[in-house]
């Protein structure tokens, strides 16, 4: 009875061992999933930034627009997309009506230059010496003479000086009418002569630059990706071929878009002759520093998985960009990030990777 007792002592002693190794290692496993799970996060590769691409328009570089009054004549011997050199006439613009006007300013002139010719011959002859006098006359007689010839002369002079005043007012009223009656109309550049004729009747002289641009827009949001100076691809899908270029121009001003629910701005790129007007083309513009998801950046710190699975926090410099956040200092292609940091992460946990 005593030995089956024994036995029995030892099997209930083992059987609770067991029990208390089980729990133990449940224990342990579970703790140990738990900090397993709660060191589980997602991970993903720092890359650089992707260009900005879009497409635009390619224009000339400057437009010159020259009205043609309704109540005026054109002249010219140029025909449509005739190509001008800068300084060459482009066409005379007369107006009947100052024509007129200067024809008759030109007739009184000529009738003011007459009239002085005969005032200054009357002048000449009253100041030829007197004829002498007898000894007969009366001195009062004379005195009296002389007074009258001295008027006359004053007044004749008066006339003169009348017509030269005169004749200077139609002299100013004829250069400024030469001015206003006809326009020679000068090439302002290099380029393509054009004559349209608009819907109110008036016709209207363009000469579109030979220097041409690629005109194209971009968004608000994306403002900061396209600067002055900076590299871009063009891709001329005509010739097939790829041509690098800068940007020379980025407007501070916007362009309010239908259908858009934020202001674009208009930038410009040089281009050469291999480019038509009206050519859509693509580009890219590349862009510096690696771009990563924009929950990965808390406070401008990220979380680096470092090549041992352990984290470390470290600081960057950049700025959000839609759903990315574009990094200019701090992190390089390559590195490993997570993109779903929690108040259980901190430096030195060591990291595994959800799949």
């Amino acid at each position: 009875m005593g030995k089956f007792i024994n036995k029995y002592n030892k099997i209930l002693v083992t059987v609770f061992l067991a029990i208390i190794i089980s729990i133990i290692f449940i224990y342990g496993f579970s703790l140990k999933k738990d900090q397993i799970t709660k060191s589980t996060y997602h991970v993903t590769i720092a890359e650089n930034v992707s260009p900005y691409c879009g497409k635009g328009t390619v224009a000339s570089n400057s437009t010159y627009t020259k009205q043609i009054p309704t109540d005026a004549l054109l002249s010219t011997e140029l025909r449509n997309e005739q190509t001008v050199q800068k300084g060459e006439a482009l066409a005379v613009i007369s107006f009947p009506a100052k024509q007129a006007e200067l024809k008759q300013v030109q007739t009184n002139i000529t009738s003011i230059k007459e009239q002085l010719e005969e005032q200054k011959i009357t002048n000449e002859n009253h100041n030829q010496p007197d004829f002498k006098v007898g000894k007969d006359k009366d001195s009062a007689d004379q005195v009296e003479m002389q007074t009258l010839r001295s008027t006359l002369i004053q007044n004749q002079q008066i006339a003169i000086n009348n017509l030269q005043n005169r004749l200077t007012e139609l002299q100013a009223n004829k250069d400024e009418l030469l001015g206003q009656s006809e326009i020679e109309v000068i090439a302002p550049f290099d380029g393509t002569y054009q004559l349209k004729q608009l819907k109110n009747g008036q016709q209207e002289i363009i000469v579109f630059s030979k220097k041409r641009v690629l005109e194209a827009l971009v968004p608000q949001m994306n403002y900061t990706q396209v600067k002055n100076n900076a590299k871009i691809t063009l891709k001329n899908s005509i010739l097939a071929e790829k041509q690098d270029s800068k940007i020379s121009f980025v407007s501070e001003l916007p362009i309010t878009q239908k259908h858009a629910d934020q202001p674009a701005y208009k930038f410009t790129v040089p281009v050469d002759a291999a480019f038509l007007n009206g050519q859509v083309v693509k580009f890219k513009v590349p862009q510096t520093g690696v771009q990563v998801p924009k929950s990965a950046v808390q406070k401008n710190h990220v979380y680096l998985v470092q090549p041992n699975g352990k984290a470390q926090k470290i600081n960057v410099t950049g700025k959000p960009l839609g759903q990315k956040f574009i990094i200019s200092d701090g992190l390089k292609k390559g590195d490993k990030i997570i993109i779903d940091p929690n108040k259980n992460l901190h430096n030195g946990l060591q990291i595994h990777e959800r799949k």
